[in-house]
Formats: structure tokens, C-alpha cells, sequence
């Protein structure tokens, strides 16, 4: 409660894959974005495209891929997968109307928004949100012994990584970074702020 009275809360980023018996699109594009009926952007209904086919990608797979944000996400999250792929086909359909295309053989979505271990995808901020607000100093602070003074606890992940955050990449640099400045506070590594590939956030 005390992070989203600070502007953060979790946001949603779903992954949706739809394999077909056969190949109808052109195979030749990696991706694309479908902004015309069936696939409007303001909506947020399918829009981008990404050719799992391509031969830089999973030949053979048959498989494309998709990405819904808020509040789609959450929408299509509630449908099983006879209910997604009913909706699936008719977005695609509508966006092809060119094209003869043959019914899904699969589809899949990851539920991140009703996923009880994140309920959402990545760490958003509340509009006027400072991107990089006081508030994350007080997430990212180390836990210390009183008595000791010494560090006991480095909190690291994507929402805490100034360059980063909302990505996998800002979880796995700020680990780097924590760790690292664990290891020099207990005496057992170089000191972090003098190395660039460790030096991740801003102080």
C-alpha cells in the first residue's frame, strides 16, 4: 500500500501465441503492427505481430506472437482458451480480410495480472511520477544489524534499477549491483562505485 500511495504499482504485459496448421501469412516479415479493423491501436487489440515462422526465429513453428497491455490484458487473462481463441480468430480474420486463414490448431496466453506470485508484469508508475522519485531510495536501502552496523540485507530487482526498470534486465543488474556492493561491504570484493559494469543506479 505504502509503494502505490508512492505512485508504483504492478502493471500488466501479456504474452499471447496462436499456432495454425499452416503458414497463410508472408513469411518474409519478422513482424508487424495491425492498426487497421480488427487490430485498433487505441483499443490495444493485437496490434504488433511477430513472426515465430521467420527463418531468424523457430522454423517450423507455425506461431505467432502478440502482446496486450492495460486493460486487455486483464480482459483476455478471464477467457479460457476455447473463449481466447474464438477472439483471437476473429481479430486475425478481421485484420485479413484478404485472406483465406485456417482456425488455430493452439492458443496460449501468460496470466501474469491473475498470477498470485506477481499479479502483474512490471513495476509502472502513476502519472506525475518522478522516474526517478525519492521513493526509491527507501526501497532500494539495505537492511543493517543495529548492533553491528553491518549489512545484512541487499534488496535488489527490475522496479529498484533507475536505467532499467520494468525489464528482466534491470532485475538481473541490480542483483549484479547488490551483490557486488554485499561482497565489498563484508570485505570480500572490490569496491563497486570504482567498477562501471556494476555501477547500474544512480546514488
Amino acid at each position: 500500500d505504502d509503494l502505490m500511495n508512492n505512485g508504483l504499482f504492478m502493471a500488466p504485459l501479456t504474452h499471447v501465441m496462436v499456432q495454425f496448421p499452416s503458414v497463410w501469412w508472408d513469411d518474409s516479415l519478422p513482424a508487424w503492427l495491425a492498426t487497421n479493423t480488427g487490430g485498433e491501436a487505441s483499443a490495444g487489440n493485437f496490434t504488433p505481430w511477430h513472426n515465430f515462422n521467420h527463418e531468424s526465429k523457430i522454423p517450423g513453428s507455425e506461431t505467432l506472437l502478440s502482446f496486450l497491455g492495460d486493460p486487455q490484458a486483464a480482459e483476455y487473462g478471464e477467457l479460457n482458451e476455447d473463449e481466447l481463441k474464438a477472439v483471437l480468430m476473429e481479430r486475425i480474420r478481421a485484420q485479413h480480410p484478404d485472406k483465406t486463414i485456417p482456425d488455430a490448431s493452439a492458443v496460449w496466453l501468460k496470466n501474469w495480472v491473475n498470477d498470485p506470485l506477481f499479479y502483474g508484469a512490471y513495476v509502472n508508475y502513476a502519472p506525475g511520477v518522478s522516474w526517478k522519485g525519492t521513493w526509491k531510495k527507501p526501497l532500494r536501502a539495505s537492511l543493517a544489524n543495529s548492533k553491528t552496523k553491518t549489512t545484512i540485507v541487499q534488496f535488489a530487482g527490475e522496479a529498484v534499477c533507475d536505467c532499467m526498470d520494468g525489464y528482466t534486465h534491470g532485475a538481473m543488474f541490480s542483483g549484479v549491483q547488490a551483490a557486488a556492493t554485499y561482497l565489498y561491504q563484508a570485505g570480500k570484493g572490490p569496491d563497486p562505485s570504482d567498477r562501471k559494469s556494476t555501477r547500474l543506479n544512480s546514488s
